[in-house]
């Protein structure tokens, strides 16, 4: 057996040793990444825009939905306050929607609508003219129930051909009062008025009337005719009056 030199075996295992430090050095530094970009790549799919990061869908707000706007049936009564601002937009509205008469056109159309409705009134109702307006009266003792708005059955045929002449005649507007005698308290006959005339009113409605063209309120007590101390008189304080204006320009 060859005997090496101890000079060759000192060489050899200073490179044995050399070596086993460079694995052990290899061995504990970390596996480098192969992409040497700092930032992970995302999907275009998943952006906003080319490399932006994607932000989270949120839902548009969606608006609440309008509150169902109240409707007033034209032809229910209104405060006796609001009465006359009441029938004068009311009148203003109609003419605009072009039922309107000329001024000269103005007195034989009155008349022959008088006519007319003295024809269908009956006995039921009462009819007097005021310059160029037609008033009709229904009063209380013959056509309601005391205490009541129900309309008595000669009111009912009544009132129904007086609203066949005012759907001929649409160029005029009517006003429907309620009025009661001074038995009881004030707010309970204001109410009572209101009703009778609401009757009347949803009558004529009923029958063709357009409701835009019936202004219509209750007075109570606040109107009286005749003496309120008798019978009589509080009879005749019991009513619901009917005025037919003409439309003009």
């Amino acid at each position: 057996m060859t005997r090496l030199p101890w000079r060759a075996l000192a060489m050899s295992g200073l490179l044995i040793i050399s070596l086993s430090g460079c694995f052990a050095r290899r061995a504990a530094r970390p596996p480098v990444p192969k992409s040497t970009s700092a930032t992970p790549s995302v999907p275009a799919s998943a952006t906003g825009g080319a490399g932006a990061p994607a932000s989270p869908t949120r839902p548009a707000p969606v608006a609440p939905a309008p509150a169902a706007p109240v409707v007033r049936d034209p032809a229910a009564p209104v405060a006796a306050a609001d009465y006359a601002t009441t029938l004068e937009t009311r009148r203003q509205s109609l003419i605009e929607r072009g039922l309107r008469l000329g001024a000269e056109d103005v007195g034989y159309y009155m008349d022959v609508q008088e006519a007319r409705l003295r024809q269908a009134g009956g006995t039921a109702l009462r009819l007097t003219r005021r310059g160029p307006s037609v008033i009709l009266e229904l009063p209380g003792q013959l056509n309601f129930e005391v205490g009541s708005a129900r309309l008595s059955p000669a009111a009912i045929t009544a009132l129904s051909a007086v609203a066949r002449i005012l759907v001929d005649y649409r160029m005029s507007i009517i006003s429907v009062e309620g009025h009661t005698d001074d038995s009881g308290d004030a707010a309970g006959n204001r109410t009572l008025s209101e009703q009778r005339a609401g009757a009347v009113a949803k009558l004529l409605v009923s029958n063709g009337v357009e409701p835009e063209r019936l202004v219509v309120t209750g007075r109570g007590s606040d109107r009286p005719v005749a003496d309120n101390t008798t019978e009589v008189g509080r009879e005749a304080n019991r009513r619901v009056v009917l005025r037919v204006d003409p439309l003009r320009r």
